[in-house]
C-alpha cells in the first residue's frame, strides 16, 4: 500500500502549527501577569508614598519664630484648608519670602532651625509666609503627591498672598521636592498667561485658576535647595531609599504611577524651566557624593551659570545625610540667603 507524501506533509503542518499557538499563548499569557504583577506592585507602593501622612508640628515650635499670625486658605479644590503663618518685618511694601517645603515635610522644614532663619529674615525687612502642604502639619487633605497636586495649592497661597495689589514682591524659597511644587505652579502660571494652559477638569479648580491676579512677574527671585533635573527625581529618590527590593525598577515606574494618580500626566522640566528663568536664583547644592541629590543638583548649576552667570549664585554645602541643606548647615544658609537677598533685591 502506497502512502502519499503529500498527505504526510499536510496533516503535518496543522499539527505543528497548532504547537506553535500554544507556546505563543503561554508565552504571552506569562508576559501578561508578569505585567500585571509589575503594575500592581507599582501602584501599592505609590499608594504607600502618597497617603504617607506627613508630621505634626512640635508643640514648642512657636517659641522659635518671629511675632506671627495665623494664615489659613483654602485648597484649589475648596475640600480643605491649607494652614501656616505669616510673618510680618513691620514695614510696608517688603518682600516676602514664601517657604515651599517638600515631600513629607510640615511648615518647618528643618525644624527650629527653620524658626531661627525666619527671626533673621524679619529682623532684615522681609516678610515670611510658611505653609504647611496638603496631609502635613495642621492642614487637610487626604494624600500627598511630591508636588504635583501641591503646586495648585500654591497658585492659591500666592495669590492670596498678593491679594488686590498691582505688584507684590514674592521670594521663593523651595526645599527638596519643594522645587517641583514651585516651579510647576511657574510653569502653570506661565502657560496661562501664555493662553496655553489646559485647565482641569474640576470646575471649582478651574475656576479658582482663572480668576488668578497673580502673574510670573510677581516672583522676584528663587532660592532653591538641592533642586533636580525633573520632578519624579524626589520620587526615585524615595523609592530607592525606601523600597524593599527591586530599587532601580521601581525609581523608573513608581513616579509615573504617583503622576497618574494625582491626574497629572507629564512630569516636571524643572532644569528646562530654571534654564529660561531671568530673574535671580540661589542653589544650595550639596556637595559631591554627600547626596543623592548632589549630581542632578550639579547639572542645573552648570547650566545657570553658563546662561545666566549674572543672575545666579551657588553655595555648597555638605549635605551631612540630612533632609536638606538647612538642617545641615542652619547658620551657613541663613547668611547665604541673607547675603543673596541683599546682593540681589536692593
Amino acid at each position: 500500500m502506497r502512502v502519499s507524501t503529500r498527505s504526510i506533509i499536510s496533516t503535518a503542518e496543522p499539527k505543528r502549527k497548532s504547537k506553535f499557538v500554544r507556546y505563543l499563548s503561554i508565552f504571552l499569557s506569562v508576559i501578561a501577569i508578569i505585567q500585571i504583577i509589575l503594575l500592581a506592585v507599582t501602584f501599592i507602593l505609590a499608594r504607600g508614598l502618597i497617603l504617607r501622612q506627613g508630621p505634626e508640628l512640635d508643640a514648642d515650635a512657636v517659641n522659635y519664630i518671629p511675632w506671627y499670625r495665623s494664615w489659613s486658605i483654602r485648597s484649589a479644590d475648596e475640600t480643605y484648608r491649607l494652614q501656616g503663618w505669616y510673618c510680618e518685618s513691620g514695614q510696608s511694601n517688603s518682600p516676602t519670602v514664601v517657604i515651599v517645603p517638600g515631600y513629607n515635610n510640615n511648615r518647618l522644614p528643618a525644624g527650629n532651625s527653620t524658626g531661627e532663619m525666619m527671626q533673621q529674615l524679619v529682623a532684615r525687612n522681609y516678610n515670611v509666609l510658611t505653609v504647611d502642604p496638603r496631609y502635613t502639619g495642621s492642614s487637610g487633605g487626604n494624600s500627598q503627591s511630591f508636588g504635583y497636586l501641591e503646586s495648585l495649592d500654591l497658585l492659591m497661597v500666592l495669590d492670596r498672598l498678593k491679594g488686590r495689589r498691582e505688584e507684590v514682591d514674592i521670594i521663593i524659597y523651595a526645599i527638596g521636592a519643594g522645587s517641583n511644587t514651585a516651579i510647576r505652579a511657574y510653569t502653570q502660571l506661565e502657560a496661562m498667561e501664555r493662553r496655553t494652559f489646559s485647565y482641569p477638569r474640576n470646575n471649582t479648580v478651574r475656576t479658582n485658576l482663572v480668576n488668578l491676579t497673580l502673574h510670573t512677574k510677581d516672583i522676584k527671585a528663587w532660592i532653591l535647595d538641592a533642586p533636580q533635573p525633573f520632578g519624579d527625581d524626589y520620587i526615585s529618590y524615595e523609592i530607592r531609599r525606601n523600597a524593599p527590593f527591586g530599587h532601580q525598577l521601581w525609581a523608573f515606574t513608581v513616579p509615573w504611577a504617583v503622576r497618574i494618580s494625582a491626574g497629572m500626566a507629564g512630569n516636571t522640566p524643572i532644569l528646562e524651566t530654571i534654564s529660561t528663568v531671568s530673574e535671580p536664583i540661589l542653589i544650595l547644592a550639596p556637595t559631591a557624593g554627600s547626596s543623592a541629590y548632589s549630581e542632578g543638583t550639579n547639572l542645573i548649576v552648570e547650566r545657570r551659570q553658563r546662561l545666566f552667570p549674572d543672575a545666579t549664585a551657588v553655595t555648597v554645602i555638605d549635605m551631612a545625610e540630612k533632609e536638606n541643606l538647612l538642617s545641615a548647615a542652619p547658620a551657613e544658609v541663613t547668611d547665604t540667603i541673607l547675603d543673596f537677598l541683599g546682593r540681589f533685591l536692593k
